[in-house]
């Protein structure tokens, strides 16, 4: 994976945002224009919006932390970024780490419910059709019961 990511690295072209497929990896780089690099290698299924979002983050608190100015005297390997650690674990679920990530399931979640609630009143308005047209049938026998008993009524009387 070193190898690999020194390589985008050397490949990629500063100011610039790139991803590349390694094996059953994706490995999203970034280099900003202080040539400060970052390289996120996830899977297919993490959104790049957010890899790449990562790498910015990392990037900016690892600037806060050491700054440009200090970057000749750090040696590989020997950096203690403890910053990297929360972040990382933070953003092993998407959908919690980005806000549009959120939003978007949050939005998919209720598209769902409102699709089953449209399909009850939908099968609500069916039964109540049902019971309209039964009313109606009722209606119409009650008043040829009423009709009939009429006029069996006329012809017997009641001394």
């Amino acid at each position: 994976m070193d190898f690999t990511g020194k390589l985008i690295v050397e490949r990629s072209q500063r100011c610039n945002r790139s991803k590349v497929r390694e094996q059953a990896y994706i490995c999203h780089c970034y280099i900003r224009g202080d040539y400060l690099a970052g390289i996120c290698i996830s899977d297919d299924e993490y959104p790049d919006r957010v890899a790449q979002t990562l790498l910015n983050n990392i990037l900016d608190e690892f600037t806060k932390e050491y700054p440009a100015s200090s970057w000749s005297s750090l040696q590989p390997g020997q950096v203690q970024f403890k910053q990297l650690e929360s972040d990382l674990a933070r953003y092993q679920d998407p959908k919690q780490a980005d806000a549009m990530m959120r939003i978007q399931s949050e939005i998919d979640e209720t598209k769902g419910i409102l699709s089953q609630t449209m399909d009850s009143l939908l099968q609500r308005g069916e039964k109540l059709d049902d019971l309209v047209a039964r009313s109606d049938a009722l209606s119409a026998q009650s008043k040829a019961f009423y009709q009939t008993a009429k006029k069996t009524n006329r012809c017997c009387t009641l001394l």
